[in-house]
C-alpha cells in the first residue's frame, strides 16, 4: 500500500513539473488558450446562438452583418439596411380590438366576432355575410369587407421579402349538382369505365379573398391571393367546407412575381396562385413609414335564390412580417442561414475531425512502427514497402475517390484521414525502435529471460511516447485542414454544417463577393491548425532536453 502511494505522489509530481516548464513556454501557453477557446465554442454552441446551422430562412438572403449599419459609409458601412421585422404574430384572437380594424360595405356582412374555433382551443374572428330573402332580386352580387392593421416599418431600407399568412375556415350554406363521370371500376361487359352520377357539394356564395400590403404614404401595394377563387368549383368539399392554410406566404420586394402556395383540406386538391406584385413609390424614397397589412373579402352571391344563404369566415393564426438585409454577427448566406451559427456548429466538425483523425492515424503509425522496428525480417520489409506504396499514391485524389465510394458523410472522412495518415509516423517510429533495440537496458533484459511483449510495453514503448505526443499534436492541423479542402471542394457531410463548407458554399455562389462570408471561416481554420502546431512546438522543447537546453 505504501509503494503505490509513494509511486502515486510520484507521477503526480511529474506531473505538475511538466506543467509547470510547459505554461512557461509561450507559445504552448498560446496554443492551449486558442484550442480552449474553439472547445468552449463547441460544447456551447446552442448558448451562443438560437438557431440550427442548416436552418434556412432565418433572415433575407445574402443578409449583411448587422453591424455594418453602425460604420462609416468610407469604411463600408451600409446605415440603411433593414432587420428582420416582426409587427404581427398572433396565434388566437382573444379580441376584436386587438390591433385590427374592420370595414364592411353592406349589411348582409355582419360586425365582427370572437369565438372559438371549430376544434374549441383557441379564438378566432368570424365574419358572416347572410341573406335571409329569397328570389331573383334579393341576390345581393358582390359585397366587399376589410381586416386590417396598420404599423409603422422603421428601417429606411426597404425588406428582402415581406412574409405573410392566415388561417381561414370557409364554412356555409351548400349547394348540391349532379353530374356523371367515369367510375373506377372497369365494366367487364363493356370493357369501359362506366359514367356513374356523382354530387358535389360546393357553396352557394363564393369568398372571394386577398392579402395584401399597402404603404400608406404613396399607395405602393403588394397584393397575394391565397386561394385562386375564380369560380364555384374551387370551393368543392365536404358538406361545403374547405380549410385553406397560407403558412407561410412569400412576398418577394425585389421580384415583380411572387408565388403562394396554398394547403387545402377536405377533400381538394392544393393549387399555386402566381399575381403581380405591384409596387408604386416615389423614385428614391425610402422605406420606412405607415404600412396596412389587410385581409380584403368579397362575398359573391348571385348563384342561388331560392333559399337562404350564410357563409362564415373564421380567422386565425394571423401573422406579418418581413426578412431583413442585414441580419446577426455575420450574416446569411444563399439560402437565409445563419452564417454565424455555421461558424460555431463548424468548430464541432473540426474538432471532432482533427483529433480523432490525428488518433487513429497515430495508433496505426505506432502499431506498425514498432512491429517493423523490433520484429525486423520479413515483417518489417512487408510493412514498409506497402508504406512506400502508399507515400507514392496521389494523396487528395486518393481520398476524394475514396469519399466518393463510401460517402461523404463525418464518420467515413474521420476513418479515411486516420488509415491514410500514419505511414510517415510509422517511419518515424521504425527509426527510433531499431535504435532502442540496441541499447544495453534492452539486450539486459533479453539476457534475463523477458519476453518480446514485455520488452516493448516495459522499455520500448516508454522512450518512443514523447514522441507520440508530439506527433499527435502536430497531425491534427493536417487532419483539420484536409477536411476543410475536402468540404471546399464539394465532398462534404451534407447532414452537418463545417468551415470547408461554409467557403463551399461562398464560393459555389456569389456570396464570395461578401468578404465576411470567407474571411471568418478561412481565420478560424487557420488559427485552429497554428493553436496545434504550437502546441506540437512547445511540447516538443517540453519533452526533449536538449531544445531546453539550448534555450
Amino acid at each position: 500500500m505504501a509503494s503505490k502511494m509513494e509511486g502515486t505522489t510520484h507521477e503526480l509530481k511529474r506531473a505538475l513539473g511538466f506543467l509547470k516548464i510547459f505554461f512557461k513556454n509561450s507559445r504552448g501557453l498560446v496554443g492551449v488558450i486558442i484550442i480552449v477557446f474553439f472547445t468552449l465554442m463547441a460544447v456551447l454552441a446552442p448558448v451562443l446562438t438560437p438557431y440550427q446551422p442548416l436552418q434556412p430562412f432565418v433572415s433575407g438572403l445574402y443578409a449583411a452583418p448587422t453591424w455594418l449599419k453602425y460604420l462609416p459609409t468610407f469604411l463600408g458601412g451600409m446605415p440603411k439596411l433593414s432587420e428582420n421585422f416582426y409587427p404581427i404574430n398572433i396565434t388566437s384572437f382573444s379580441s376584436v380590438s386587438a390591433g385590427w380594424t374592420f370595414v364592411k360595405n353592406s349589411t348582409n356582412i355582419s360586425n365582427l366576432q370572437v369565438l372559438k374555433g371549430f376544434d374549441n382551443s383557441s379564438s378566432c374572428l368570424v365574419i358572416t355575410f347572410s341573406r335571409n330573402e329569397t328570389g331573383q332580386n334579393a341576390l345581393s352580387g358582390i359585397s366587399n369587407a376589410t381586416l386590417y392593421y396598420d404599423f409603422y416599418f422603421p428601417y429606411q431600407g426597404a425588406p428582402y421579402q415581406w412574409v405573410a399568412g392566415m388561417t381561414l375556415i370557409v364554412n356555409g350554406t351548400s349547394t348540391s349538382t349532379q353530374i356523371q363521370e367515369a367510375g373506377t371500376t372497369i365494366d367487364p361487359h363493356t370493357g369501359h369505365f362506366p359514367m356513374i352520377n356523382v354530387t358535389l357539394n360546393s357553396l352557394a356564395v363564393i369568398p372571394q379573398m386577398t392579402l395584401s400590403i399597402e404603404r400608406l404614404s404613396d399607395g405602393g401595394r403588394w397584393q397575394v391571393f391565397p386561394w385562386p377563387l375564380t369560380n364555384q368549383s374551387n370551393w368543392q368539399g365536404l358538406n361545403g367546407t374547405k380549410i385553406i392554410n397560407t403558412t407561410p406566404t412569400w412576398l418577394s420586394v425585389e421580384s415583380d412575381s411572387f408565388t403562394v402556395n396554398s394547403t387545402a383540406a377536405e377533400g381538394s386538391a392544393a393549387g399555386t396562385a402566381v399575381a403581380d406584385a405591384e409596387f408604386i413609390a416615389s423614385p428614391g424614397a425610402d422605406a420606412n413609414g405607415w404600412y396596412r397589412y389587410a385581409l380584403n373579402i368579397g362575398f359573391l352571391d348571385n348563384l342561388n335564390s331560392t333559399v337562404p344563404v350564410q357563409t362564415s369566415i373564421y380567422v386565425d393564426n394571423g401573422f406579418f412580417s418581413c426578412a431583413g438585409r442585414a441580419f446577426g454577427i455575420l450574416g446569411t448566406d444563399d439560402q437565409g442561414r445563419d452564417i454565424w451559427t455555421q461558424l460555431v456548429y463548424g468548430s464541432r466538425i473540426s474538432l471532432i475531425v482533427g483529433l480523432l483523425a490525428a488518433v487513429i492515424g497515430v495508433a496505426l503509425g505506432l502499431v506498425v512502427g514498432l512491429a517493423a522496428g523490433f520484429m525486423g525480417g520479413a515483417v518489417d520489409e512487408v510493412l514498409m514497402r506497402f508504406s512506400d506504396l502508399l507515400l507514392c499514391i496521389p494523396f487528395l485524389p486518393l481520398m476524394m475517390v475514396l469519399v466518393e465510394i463510401l460517402g461523404p458523410n463525418i464518420e467515413n472522412l474521420i476513418i479515411i484521414i486516420g488509415f491514410l495518415g500514419w505511414m510517415g509516423f510509422a517511419r518515424m517510429i521504425r527509426s527510433q525502435v531499431l535504435s532502442l533495440k540496441e541499447r544495453p537496458f534492452i539486450e539486459a533484459s533479453k539476457s534475463v529471460g523477458a519476453g518480446r511483449t514485455h520488452i516493448i510495453v516495459r522499455h520500448v514503448l516508454p522512450n518512443v511516447m514523447p514522441l507520440v505526443y508530439i506527433t499527435l499534436a502536430s497531425s491534427v492541423p493536417g487532419a483539420i485542414t484536409l477536411e476543410a479542402s475536402l468540404a471546399f471542394l464539394g465532398f462534404y457531410d451534407p447532414t452537418r454544417m463545417s468551415w470547408g463548407r461554409i467557403l463551399n458554399g461562398a464560393f459555389s455562389t456569389s456570396g464570395a463577393l461578401s468578404w465576411w462570408w470567407v474571411i471568418f471561416p478561412g481565420l478560424c481554420i487557420a488559427s485552429l491548425a497554428m493553436a496545434f502546431i504550437l502546441l506540437g512546438f512547445a511540447l516538443d522543447e517540453v519533452l526533449n532536453p536538449k531544445l531546453r537546453l539550448r534555450k
